[in-house]
């Protein structure tokens, strides 16, 4: 017997009588929200359920401390079909872009051509030397230019 598909929902905010979702891969389906709505509303500890189908959120209000138990939580919103994510799993993909990757979107396309448009006019001027001054000038002075370099998978260590 397979086991449901639980859609998988981040919580946005959770305190003792109202819990904040949201579904990102059900926004826009209003039809889903509204059969979850329905769902959810005919349980006798919930006292409103609110969608809203554009953004992808559920908020549900809840009677006494029902809101306030994650295992009570988990199980009425699996009546639902409804998961909650573990904390922050929508960042991590973010904070370590080098275990997946690198992304090349328009803007890095972008700015990689730009710089090396840049390098060439300054080699055919004359100006190299000043702009590498002028790069490590401004590599020195950002230590966030910096972080975020070394955040991409790119170790530059000091001699």
């Amino acid at each position: 017997m397979r086991k449901p598909v639980l859609e998988t929902a981040h919580l946005l905010h959770a305190s003792s009588a109202r819990l904040r979702l949201r579904v990102p891969s059900r926004r826009h389906d209003a039809a889903w929200l509204g059969a979850v709505r329905a769902t959810l509303g005919a349980q006798p500890a919930v006292t409103e359920v609110r969608a809203d189908p554009g953004r992808g959120v559920l908020t549900l209000g809840f009677r006494g401390a029902a809101g306030t138990d994650p295992a009570a939580r988990a199980a009425l919103l699996a009546t639902a079909g409804i998961r909650i994510a573990p904390p922050n799993a929508h960042r991590r993909l973010a904070e370590a872009p080098a275990a997946h990757g690198l992304r090349a979107d328009r803007r890095t396309i972008a700015l990689g051509v730009l710089l090396l448009l840049l390098a060439r006019h300054l080699l055919r001027s004359g100006w190299l030397a000043p702009g590498l001054a002028l790069l490590w000038f401004l590599w020195e002075s950002f230590p966030a230019l910096r972080r975020s370099v070394s955040a991409t998978g790119i170790v530059l260590r000091r001699g």
